[in-house]
């Protein structure tokens, strides 16, 4: 009987049709795993500067997404994970912009790990609202096994600070 591991994956999404294109990612990231939990879904906003042309100034754009994060019940091991979602994620971005979709492996259990290509916890966990606060709201009691915190506890920085607003709750966002 092969072993279940618990971890968090957030979803990101940056497009004009952010809350369907939204529905679709989540249905064909999470489709061979079983969901334990989903948080509130964000609305973000960042600014973005990108030249018109090679010569010129850059411009800058406030954008916005949508974004989430799950707690899923895995048979597969960390770097297979990662390996799907990026595949994912180059399959729902649009090179030409480099915006779309962003799938990021979060935690995988209290598993520690720093490889070339795996990361364990994200290295950006506890520094990015759209990363800890969706994660705080469904696991707040997890550990960070290197800062040795808790999210609840890592959230609390970002209690007074604008970094987005609520969009809608998860589960009805998805049809969880």
């Amino acid at each position: 009987m092969a072993q279940h591991h618990v971890a968090l994956v957030s979803v990101k999404v940056h497009s004009p049709q952010a809350s369907s294109l939204m529905r679709q990612v989540f249905k064909e990231s999470f489709k061979q795993d079983e969901v334990l939990q989903i948080s509130s879904v964000y609305k973000v906003f960042e600014e973005t500067a990108r030249p018109s042309h090679i010569h010129d100034l850059k411009t800058y754009a406030t954008t916005y997404g949508l974004c989430l994060v799950a707690k899923v019940s895995i048979i597969r091991g960390p770097q297979e994970l990662v390996d799907d979602l990026q595949g994912l994620q180059e399959a729902w971005t649009d090179p030409s912009t480099r915006r779309g979709v962003s799938l990021n492996l979060l935690v995988f259990e209290d598993q520690v790990s720093m490889t070339p290509h795996l990361t364990l916890p994200h290295p950006e966990l506890h520094l990015k609202a759209h990363l800890l606060i969706p994660s705080a709201e469904i696991w707040g009691q997890y550990q960070h096994p290197i800062i040795g915190q808790s999210l609840s506890e890592l959230s609390q920085w970002w209690a007074n600070k604008t970094w987005g607003e609520f969009h809608a709750p998860g589960k009805s966002l998805l049809d969880f």
